[in-house]
């Protein structure tokens, strides 16, 4: 490490005017707690110190995992949230001298738990224990000393496909551009993942904060969908029909998923995917009842889904639920051999939602927005 900062002593001294050597010299590199100071010479666009460290990354020559930005930099970036920026291999640890990013552990719960978001009874706060023991799942905050300012994170599946989400901002910083910030480092860890191929997330319509950072952070939308539960099916009148034939042959499922032509896959409540066969496991397919109906154009999908309470979550992949003879029979049907369901679950299209009948058995939700964007490699 004394080495190296000898070395861009000497090689400044040689090439004074060289902005590559200009932009070594005006780092704090930090390594086991030691601080190794490098005077500060002629500052330079921050959008050239960019590429630079981003350069130095992919070639694996930065000479320590932690980089502190000097001072000098701070005061060059006039924007809110630029003033950090370097990604850390495994896993990202982003100071500045004030803010600081890193992955939430169990003994973050308290400072989660002081975090001022104006939600009630909020469930990233309730289940935060065993939210960040999952596998798939990891969290990161925002910190200005010891306080969480944000919260954000991302869920895998099948490790291809990450789920931005639990994005949780103090209204005490508001404004400030800290979720678009935490976001983007988030990001860009996410596309260090040699499998992920597809980040998106989820936002209600009228989370209008949450829609404009994945817009700033060039998410597009994908699809929309109103979340409809029904908590009394026995109460709901769908058209009168026979019972659908209910399939348990493995194979037979299968080759009803592969004949869809959709865009979007309704893996679970909540979660939206894009369509794709790798996620339609054997252990999937048999959890998940089948009925097609007597002329063999429709079919539909009924498997348990823990959200809070436990629902029987319907994945019906056409507009006509409402008008289709003997469905709301079927799904009832499916529902009573299950008492310990709390519910049904079913996503529904704006198409699919304009023909839900007049009656207050069905509890819909306002709109959900899919944003997502597949990864270039």
């Amino acid at each position: 490490m004394i080495g190296f900062t000898i070395l861009c002593d000497y090689f400044s001294l040689t090439f004074w005017h060289n902005p590559f050597l200009l932009v070594l010299r005006n780092l704090y590199c930090i390594k086991n707690e030691e601080c190794f100071p490098v005077p500060t010479l002629q500052p330079f666009p921050t959008s050239f110190f960019t590429k630079t460290l981003k350069l130095l990354h992919r070639q694996n020559s930065l000479p320590c995992e932690n980089i502190w930005i000097g001072k000098w930099l701070k005061l060059l970036n006039k924007d809110k949230y630029s003033r950090t920026f370097i990604d850390i291999k495994g896993g990202i640890t982003v100071v500045n001298g004030v803010l600081q990013v890193r992955r939430l552990d169990v003994q973050d719960h308290e400072a989660v738990r002081n975090m001022e978001t104006g939600i009630e009874d909020d469930y990233v706060v309730r289940i935060f224990p065993d939210l960040i023991s999952r596998r798939n799942n990891v969290v990161y905050g925002l910190f200005d000393g010891d306080q969480i300012i944000a919260v954000a994170g991302y869920t895998t599946f099948y490790d291809q496909y990450a789920m931005l989400g639990r994005l949780r901002s103090d209204r005490r910083y508001h404004g400030k551009g800290h979720a678009t910030y935490l976001l983007q480092q988030i990001i860009n860890e996410v596309h260090q993942h040699p499998n992920i191929k597809w980040i998106g997330a989820n936002t209600q319509i009228s989370n209008s904060p949450a829609r404009k950072v994945l817009e700033k952070l060039s998410i597009p939308q994908m699809t929309l969908f109103y979340p409809a539960k029904v908590t009394h099916p026995h109460l709901l009148e769908g058209t009168d029909g026979p019972l659908w034939d209910k399939i348990t042959d493995r194979d037979k499922k299968r080759e009803l998923v592969q004949s869809l032509s959709i865009d979007v896959f309704p893996y679970e409540a909540y979660y939206p995917l894009p369509f794709d066969e790798i996620y339609i496991t054997d252990d999937y397919l048999d959890s998940s009842a089948c009925y097609v109906n007597p002329n063999g154009d429709r079919f539909m999908f009924i498997r348990e889904d823990q959200k809070k309470y436990l629902y029987a979550n319907v994945k019906y992949f056409w507009n006509d639920a409402f008008k289709q003879p003997g469905f709301w029979k079927t799904v009832l049907h499916e529902t009573e051999q299950h008492p310990e369901i709390d519910g049904v679950w079913l996503d529904l299209t704006p198409e699919a939602y304009a023909q839900i009948p007049d009656t207050e058995v069905i509890e819909v939700g306002e709109p959900w927005i899919l944003h997502g964007l597949f990864v270039e490699k």
